[in-house]
C-alpha cells in the first residue's frame, strides 16, 4: 500500500471510529447532526489532501487522530483493530509497538529529553493505568516526569535571573 493511501485509510477509519464515539456520548440528540457535520468536514479535509497528494498534512492528521484512539481494555479496540488491519496492513498494536520502544529508550536513558518525550511519557502514564499496570511501574515513570518538570523551571528560574 502506498504511504499516502495508508494515512488517507487510517485518518479515515479513526475518524469513523470517533464521530461514533462522539454520537454514543451525545447527551443532547439536537447535537448529533452537528457532531456528524464536523466529523463530514474532517473526512472532506483528508480526502482533499490525498487528492492534493499532501503528505505533510495527512500525517497531521494522523498524528492527531492517534491521540482519539481506545485503549487496549475497552471492547471497541479489537473491532478498531480489525478495520486498520484489514484496510491498512497494520493496527493500533503496531502504533504501539513503535510507541513503545520510544518509552524504551527514554527509559533505558533515564531522563526525558524532549517536550514530546515528555508528552510521550505523560501518555504512557495513562496507557499504563488503563491497562492496570503495577504501581511500580508507575512510579519511576511519574519520576522521570518530575525530574523533567524540575529541570525546566530551574532553566525558567535562571533565564528570568539573566533578565
Amino acid at each position: 500500500m502506498e504511504e499516502l493511501e495508508f494515512y488517507k485509510e487510517w485518518c479515515l477509519i479513526m475518524y469513523d471510529y470517533a464521530c461514533s464515539c462522539f454520537i454514543n456520548d451525545t447527551i443532547d440528540k439536537n447535537e448529533i447532526l452537528e457532531v456528524q457535520k464536523d466529523f463530514e468536514k474532517m473526512k472532506s479535509d483528508i480526502l482533499k489532501f490525498y487528492k492534493n497528494r499532501n503528505l505533510k498534512k495527512l500525517k497531521e492528521w494522523y498524528s492527531y487522530v492517534n491521540e482519539l484512539k481506545p485503549s487496549p481494555s475497552d471492547k471497541e479496540y479489537s473491532i478498531l483493530n480489525a478495520r486498520l488491519r484489514a484496510a491498512c496492513g497494520k493496527d493500533l498494536r503496531d502504533f504501539d509497538k513503535k510507541r513503545l520502544e520510544r518509552v524504551k529508550k527514554v527509559e533505558d536513558r533515564g531522563y526525558i529529553k524532549t517536550n514530546s518525550e515528555f508528552y510521550l511519557i505523560r501518555n504512557h502514564i495513562d496507557y499504563l493505568e488503563a491497562t492496570n499496570a503495577t504501581d511500580e511501574e508507575i512510579i519511576k515513570f511519574d519520576t522521570l516526569i518530575t525530574l523533567y518538570e524540575e529541570k525546566i523551571k530551574e532553566k525558567m528560574e535562571r533565564q528570568r535571573k539573566k533578565q
